[in-house]
């Protein structure tokens, strides 16, 4: 018995070993964990964005096999009643968790407070904004849909936009982190914001999708790199 009461005391840790031990787990996790949850995060961004680009692509596809071209289906520019034409058909196709019309004062699609640029600067609430429909969806995505015309000014060529928020209406709701930019053009498909070859955001060009930028054409950079490293 006095063998194993001789051996505990070695074997024991004094409370300065314990101190020391947990101020070195301490230092090592706030070092490790931001890390761990920032890539969780980015992981979590890039996997939800492909899934609600691929959802779309599809749905897209078939509207326009059933429906025709966008130009026939009487979107006439930035409207409220032109959001909703898009809408209706797109509900058609995909499932949806939550269908919050044109306005969602409560909320329950998207945040009602303002959306940010990258560099913290404040855009539009678009929760109360009629020209804008909102709908979430299963995967915890939310998709705010406009109709406008072509970039160039052509009133004769319609596009469909859809701007998804990855983790709906939670935080952060800023462009480039949680919020991108999908387009859909009639004969050119359904173009990621910001592709170089398409559409009129280059990703590259200065102010768009980088630190202190403003966040757009993200959406391209995010599904084609499968990363976030410009944050």
């Amino acid at each position: 018995m006095r063998f194993y009461q001789n051996l505990s005391k070695f074997m024991a840790f004094t409370l300065a070993e314990v101190l020391i031990t947990l101020g070195i787990i301490g230092i090592v996790a706030a070092v490790t964990i931001p890390t761990i949850m920032k890539k969780y995060y980015e992981h979590q961004t890039v996997t939800r964005l492909k899934e609600t680009y691929s959802i779309l692509a599809q749905a897209l596809k078939s509207l326009d096999d059933e429906y025709g071209s966008l130009d026939t289906w009487g979107v006439t520019g930035h409207n409220e009643e032109s959001a909703q034409i898009i809408a209706e058909k797109l509900k058609t196709v995909i499932k949806i968790a939550n269908d919050c019309g044109t306005n969602d004062e409560m909320g329950n699609c998207i945040s009602i407070e303002n959306y940010k640029y990258l560099n913290n600067a404040h855009t539009i609430a678009y929760a109360k904004n009629t020209n804008y429909y909102k709908l979430s969806l299963m995967n915890g995505s939310s998709i705010i849909i406009k109709g406008h015309n072509a970039p160039t000014g052509r009133t004769d060529v319609k596009i469909a936009s859809f701007m998804i928020d990855t983790n709906g209406k939670d935080k952060p709701n800023m462009w480039g982190k949680d919020f991108f930019e999908i387009d859909y053009i009639p004969n050119s498909g359904l173009i990621l914001d910001g592709n170089p070859n398409k559409g009129v955001t280059d990703y590259r060009e200065k102010g768009n999708c980088e630190k202190g930028g403003k966040g757009w054409g993200c959406a391209y950079y995010v599904v084609t790199f499968s990363k976030m490293d410009y944050l």
